[in-house]
């Protein structure tokens, strides 16, 4: 029997609730029709966290999902235009849909080795279409996400490796960056460590992004990446988002909050990178 899932009207890092749970029945589901006809808007985290469950499904050798497209023309257009539905198998009632393209955005990749040429490519949409951005920022971007892919593909043990999707938006001039993997999430992996066995998710994701530093492997000191990438974000009024285990934890220019969510089976991170403003 075929199970239908309906996605909410927002798949967005910002809705984590509505996000978390699709993406635990993907990845479970025997026979899976998706239905995206209410979907209002669509993000890059968003993307990359159903795709990510989606190619956990093809590696459990479950049977591929089907798809029902957004009635909204720019929201189908934009999955078009970054690959989402070749995570699929049979799409339905895809017809022709024209609207004016607002984005300009890197097709959405499943990495399981090191892809330096994908992350320059997110270095060079930073230097040419968001303002203000010098290239010296837009190759610290590229260090810390070639660092925090290293960590997903060498230590969190995801079957699938990494998603990673960049975005431009034309209104707002911004670039929005997603990183999703389905490995033991952050919470788990740092509890490796005695010192931090004890710690609830949403501490130890806050520390990571906020101190940096921490690691799960024994006399070495941790890596930078998610703490430069939110101070480059926060610093040009953008912000990040975590999602791990049981925390979410966004960092803006308006300081860090965090919360707790019934679970993310891995880490989704998204970073907002916007133009200085004159």
């Amino acid at each position: 029997m075929c199970i239908g899932i309906a996605l909410p009207s927002r798949v967005t890092v910002d809705e984590p609730r509505q996000l978390c749970a699709p993406v635990q029945a993907i990845r479970r589901a025997d026979r899976l029709r998706l239905d995206a006809r209410c979907c209002e808007r669509f993000e890059p985290a968003g993307v990359t966290a159903v795709a990510a469950a989606l190619v956990d499904r093809t590696l459990s050798r479950l049977p591929p999902a089907s798809i029902v497209p957004p009635r909204d023309p720019e929201v189908h257009h934009y999955l078009e235009e970054v690959g989402f539905y070749d995570f699929f198998g049979p799409v339905d009632n895809i017809r022709a849909r024209t609207c004016r393209s607002e984005t300009q955005a890197l097709k959405a990749r499943c990495l399981t080795v090191r892809n330096l040429q994908y992350v320059e490519d997110v270095a060079t949409l930073l230097v040419q279409r968001v303002g203000g951005v010098a290239e010296d920022a837009a190759h610290s971007v590229q260090l810390c996400l070639t660092e925090l892919l290293d960590n997903v593909i060498e230590h969190a043990r995801s079957p699938v490796g990494a998603v990673m999707h960049a975005r431009w938006y034309r209104y707002a001039g911004n670039v929005r960056i997603s990183v999703a993997d389905l490995g033991v999430g952050i919470p788990e992996s740092l509890r490796r460590v005695p010192d931090y066995s004890n710690q609830a998710d949403v501490d130890l994701v806050r520390r990571v992004v906020e101190v940096g530093g921490m690691t799960s492997r024994l006399n070495r000191s941790g890596g930078l990446g998610l703490k430069h990438l939110s101070e480059l974000a926060s610093i040009r009024q953008g912000r990040m988002l975590v999602l791990s285990g049981k925390a979410r934890v966004r960092v803006g220019a308006d300081g860090t909050s965090s919360h707790g969510i019934p679970g993310f089976p891995g880490t989704l991170v998204e970073i907002d990178i916007r133009p200085t403003t004159a």
